[in-house]
């Protein structure tokens, strides 16, 4: 198997370890989820007290030790209490179709739990071949799909002004554009260049984005994103949309500071030679992949490694999901400890922390080099 196959077999299940919910409940994938994120690392500098030391201030730490979580697909009267009802979650869909102008008759409905956390999604299926999606977490609205067949043509495109003009339409209809919300970019999923790479000027699948943004900083957990089919009546093949909480939390850690907590911590999982670093200060959801990969090293990478890992067996850590303002930064590894194993330098060859740019905390991380595929 050449380089190139292997790298994208291994990009392939970086991206299955990766995958949101929001994914499984548009595509209706049955994917196992290798891992969410879902849990924080716990900080060297954190005293008993409850407080971290940043520059000359005492600031309070958002560090809490995370626990170990047995991941389920099933529903128990615990998990019913943190969510809203079904019978809630119609009146918010009915109430959301008719806001927006696709109202109808609901004929379907059926409610499905987050595998490795405690939420629940209730799905509403309309006489019109509509989806709607609410959060039984939040009680708010999360998606829009068409669910009516259609035949994509990829020869049928649309420019990438064409679709932004087409999905600001529905943008406005759902009155996003009242909630601070700016568009982002437009990206092209099927077309008739796509197999021929480079630059991407029309598609006939295309998704527009539009984020929240503080300070030029794009927030990626903030958004609304418009999937366009040039193959369906109207176009519209879904609308999907978060807006978590932001704390907009200072920035006193700076970026010498954060680059030299993420080697400190690093010192304590690996004593691989760190042959290049960078970092830039980023919006981040807070997750476990920093401190889950400190836990067992190997037993973290091995669902990437191993085509017959049982998923199952993959540890999760619960905590909250806070969005912070922290220095992403990447440690790339000496080339030397992978000569052998490609699919190991794929994998393994680099890591990226999230430092937070109050506290100087470690709270999540990524698979690889966090800053080569944002925005």
């Amino acid at each position: 198997m050449n380089n190139n196959k292997i790298f994208e077999k291994v990009k392939m299940k970086i991206a299955i370890s990766n995958v949101k919910e929001e994914d499984i409940v548009m595509n209706k994938s049955k994917l196992n989820i290798i891992a969410k994120g879902i849990g924080i690392a716990a900080c060297i500098a954190l005293s008993m007290t409850g407080v971290v030391f940043a520059s000359s201030k005492i600031i309070e730490s958002i560090w809490k030790n995370p626990e170990k979580v047995n991941p389920t697909y099933e529903i128990i009267d615990e998990i019913r209490k943190k969510n809203i009802t079904i019978d809630e979650a119609k009146e918010v869909a009915i109430n959301k179709l008719e806001e927006v102008g696709f109202n109808s008759n609901i004929i379907k409905q059926e409610e499905r739990k987050t595998y490795n956390n405690e939420n629940i999604d209730y799905l509403f299926t309309t006489e019109t071949e509509y989806e709607i999606t609410i959060e039984g977490s939040t009680g708010q609205f999360f998606a829009i799909r068409n669910c009516k067949e259609f035949k994509q043509d990829e020869n049928k495109a649309y420019t990438l002004e064409e679709a932004k003009e087409i999905a600001d339409k529905y943008f406005k209809q759902f009155g996003f554009d009242k909630d601070g919300f700016e568009f982002t970019k437009v990206q092209v999923d099927v077309g008739p260049d796509v197999k021929k790479g480079g630059e991407q000027t029309r598609g006939s699948r295309l998704e527009v984005r539009y984020n929240k943004k503080y300070d030029n900083q794009i927030s990626s957990s903030q958004y609304v994103n418009i999937v366009l089919d040039t193959g369906l009546e109207d176009r519209f093949e879904s609308i999907m949309t978060k807006n978590e909480p932001f704390e907009n939390n200072e920035y006193i850690i700076t970026k010498d500071e954060a680059v030299s907590k993420a080697k400190e911590y690093d010192k304590n999982i690996t004593d691989m030679k760190i042959a290049e670093t960078k970092a830039e200060k980023k919006i981040v959801k807070i997750n476990d992949k920093a401190y889950s990969r400190m836990q067992n090293y190997k037993e973290f990478y091995e669902p990437m490694q191993n085509e017959n890992f049982d998923n199952s067996k993959y540890n999760y850590y619960a905590v909250d999901e806070k969005l912070r303002n922290a220095w992403v930064v990447v440690l790339k590894y000496d080339d030397k400890y992978f000569t052998d194993d490609v699919v190991k330098r794929y994998s393994e060859g680099a890591f990226t922390y999230y430092v937070d740019a109050t506290t100087g905390e470690i709270i999540g991380g990524e698979i690889l080099d966090g800053l080569a595929y944002s925005f």
